[in-house]
Order: structure tokens, then sequence, then C-alpha cells
């Protein structure tokens, strides 16, 4: 019998809910990470979370980073 896993399917419920376009985004525009963690004055490995969804930036930072020209 199939035990139903309800904490995992949870987790990966939320991830879903709240992942970031940003690095699809970018991707669109043809903008590397290393670029956008310059203007923002972030490391690259912050940008590169953001990215792959392992970190969230904050409300203010979108609003940054949606600004960035």
């Amino acid at each position: 019998m199939y035990k139903f896993n309800f904490s995992a399917y949870l987790h990966a419920l939320l991830q879903k809910l709240f992942m970031n376009r940003i690095k699809e985004v970018l991707q669109e525009k043809g903008i590397k990470q290393t670029w956008l963690a310059e203007k923002l004055g972030k490391s690259f490995n912050i940008v590169n979370d953001y990215c792959n969804n392992r970190r969230q930036p904050s409300l203010e930072l979108i609003f940054k980073i949606a600004g960035v020209d």
C-alpha cells in the first residue's frame, strides 16, 4: 500500500507558490547574473540563490531589480 507523504507534498507546493522568475527574465533579456549582482551591490552567490529559488529577495529588492537598467 502506498503511503502519502504530506510533508513532502506541502513542501513542493509551497516552493512552487513562492518561486520567482528572476532567472527566466534574465535569460529572456540576455542579462548575466554577475551583471545583476554588480548593479544590486550583492555577491554573485546571493543573486544565484535568488535565481535558483534557494532564497527569496525582499520586496524592496524586488522593486530594485525591476528598476535596474
